[in-house]
């Protein structure tokens, strides 16, 4: 009976405390906490009302509260408040319609944009923005630098990082250094960072030391390391071991790695570097993983600057595995003009059943012989790249490795194409020697037509850079950057004849037999020769891989086609190039 009143008891009790509506459940403490979130979020927007009634005329405050309100507009964040969304376009329009041409005003405009909407923005009020206090400026060309290297265009976004950073914004000094790297200024770069207080998070000091790994000098990277000392973690240790080596101090590099497992690619790079400087060959052959499919070209990076190092290594299973696949992708790269030569041999077949025979431009080349010549320019510069300098071809394979301004790079060209010259020799056989220099009769009915060449083209370069200056584009993009550098380099190492000789002599006689002698000509034994010339001029000017001025390098590649057709010779086109090439390099001077 006594057990019973007293389970009677605690069911009433248990029953009252639910009633109760002072105690607290997790629905109606997060009520409280969303209504508390709503009273602030409110009370503020009331400190700003009043602050705009006490100052009217003040576009600032007006665009501060339409900014503040937008923080509360993404459903997605826990600070989401249901009515932001309306706010804020409530806000923005009557900013908009009161204030149009206000600097703070457009800067709101331009922060709550992005992808094109911004660029566009960006373009249009550029003068306006130049025209904009010091804060301003800096928190609009930092949105804008963030816009470009999201879209890939670090060019643009670097070159605004860095306007950014000279007005203060230190977060972007690591985008403004590789603007200062891209274009040789080195000095300007080391006096950014020295004057620019050390950081205070680790992340932020690796980014710091990294770009600093960028300059020339490595002594700037190591100060940049000793003004961030404090910092000791896993990442500032990869950091460092890659500071320390590239000073030379190897011991001190392993020091930093004593124990050190790497866990992801970056890391075993590291760790690979470190092992390779010190000989230590076992570590160095455990960083090669051929199962690895993720970071594949990374590891055949490593495979190529361990065999340079070690040759003995590949007798190993894993290097031996490299040593087929490296040779596999030369085949692939071999095979990918078939992409277009293939179809061209079919359509040639379909003509001839038409009895719509092509016109040949060289009785001797046909499509193995373009297919020959593509498969040259293509695998000859990865092929020398390396065997020459396995270490710059390792960057290139895992995607960190920056533009150099070294003897390096201008050697790399230098034997590139010297190889791929040598590789062409029998294609000047092929075209047969009259066609390759001429007669003393085609060159004097040709020189009207190479100067007629020059200046159609000379005139879609100077149309194109109106357009570019016109619109903002046309900056620089990695193949201007690596062919100004090597210029650059060859001037300082090797001598300006030497460097003129590469680029206004060589290279031109390389490409024009490469493109309009056996490209174009083989192509002309199939489809018609504006089919086959477009095709050539499109494939020329992809090639360089520069996208702002791809009109230009068509434009150059439908030219020479034109000549060679009309002259019944190569050596005009070699000849326009020559004077193109030439010009470019001495007005570079």
């Amino acid at each position: 009976m006594r057990a019973c009143l007293l389970a009677a008891l605690w069911i009433f009790a248990g029953q009252a405390l639910a009633a109760d509506p002072a105690l607290p459940t997790a629905e109606s403490g997060l009520e409280h906490v969303r209504q508390g979130k709503l009273a602030a979020y409110q009370d503020m927007l009331h400190r700003f009302d009043a602050a705009a009634a006490a100052a009217p005329d003040d576009p600032g405050i007006a665009a501060a509260r339409c900014e503040y309100i937008a923080q509360f507009t993404d459903e997605e964040d826990p600070d989401w408040v249901e009515s932001a969304p309306d706010d804020l376009d409530a806000c923005s329009e009557s900013i908009s319609a009161k204030w149009p041409k206000a600097p703070a005003v457009l800067l709101f405009q331009l922060e709550q944009s992005w992808g094109d909407e911004s660029v566009d923005f960006g373009k249009a009020h550029a003068k306006d923005i130049a025209a904009w206090p010091a804060p301003l400026r800096r928190r609009a060309y930092a949105h804008l630098s963030s816009v470009y290297r999201y879209d890939d265009d670090d060019t643009r976004g670097n070159d605004y990082a860095w306007r950014a950073v000279q007005l203060g914004e230190t977060a972007l000094l690591p985008e403004a250094i590789d603007h200062l790297v891209a274009h040789r200024r080195y000095a300007e770069a080391e006096r950014l960072l020295a004057r620019t207080p050390p950081e205070q998070e680790s992340w932020r000091a690796r980014r710091r030391i990294e770009a600093a790994l960028k300059l020339p000098d490595a002594r700037i990277a190591l100060r940049e390391l000793a003004r961030h000392d404090a910092v000791r973690d896993r990442e500032m240790a990869r950091v460092a071991a890659r500071t320390l080596l590239r000073a030379g101090d190897i011991k001190a590099a392993r020091a930093r790695l004593a124990g050190y497992e790497p866990k992801n690619e970056t890391e075993r790079q590291a760790v690979f570097e470190v092992a390779l400087a010190a000989r230590d060959v076992p570590v160095a052959l455990a960083a090669i993983d051929l199962t690895d499919t993720d970071a594949f070209l990374a590891n055949m990076g490593r495979f190529l600057m361990l065999a340079s190092t070690a040759p003995s290594t590949l007798a190993s299973p894993t290097m031996l595995g490299f040593t087929v696949a490296f040779l596999l992708m030369l085949v692939a790269i071999a095979l990918f003009p078939g992409l277009l030569l293939v179809p061209v041999h079919y359509r040639g077949l379909v003509r001839r059943v038409r009895n719509k025979p092509a016109m040949p431009l060289f009785e001797r080349v046909g499509l193995r012989h373009a297919w020959y010549a593509a498969a040259v320019a293509l695998c000859v510069p990865v092929l020398v790249q390396a065997v020459v300098d396995p270490n710059s071809f390792a960057d290139a394979m895992d995607g960190e490795g920056g533009i150099t301004n070294s003897p390096a790079l201008f050697r790399l060209l230098w034997w590139s194409t010297l190889a791929g010259l040598v590789c062409l020799l029998p294609g000047m056989r092929w075209v047969g020697a009259p066609r390759m220099i001429g007669d003393r009769a085609m060159w004097r009915g040709a020189w009207w037509k190479v100067g007629l060449a020059i200046a159609g083209v000379w005139a879609v370069g100077l149309l194109l850079s109106l357009y570019h200056g016109a619109t903002g584009g046309g900056g620089d993009t990695l193949h201007t950057q690596m062919l100004d550098n090597a210029t650059q380099a060859g001037r300082a190492s090797f001598g300006v004849f030497a460097t003129f000789l590469l680029i206004a002599v060589i290279v031109p006689v390389f490409e024009e037999l490469t493109f309009r002698g056996l490209v174009l000509g083989g192509l002309t034994r199939h489809i018609g020769f504006w089919w086959a010339n477009v095709a050539q001029a499109l494939v020329f000017a992809a090639v360089h891989d520069d996208a702002p001025r791809f009109v230009f390098y068509f434009a150059l590649g439908l030219a020479g086609g034109w000549l060679v057709k009309s002259t019944k010779s190569l050596a005009p086109a070699i000849a326009l190039h020559m004077i193109n090439n030439g010009a470019v390099f001495l007005l570079g001077k």
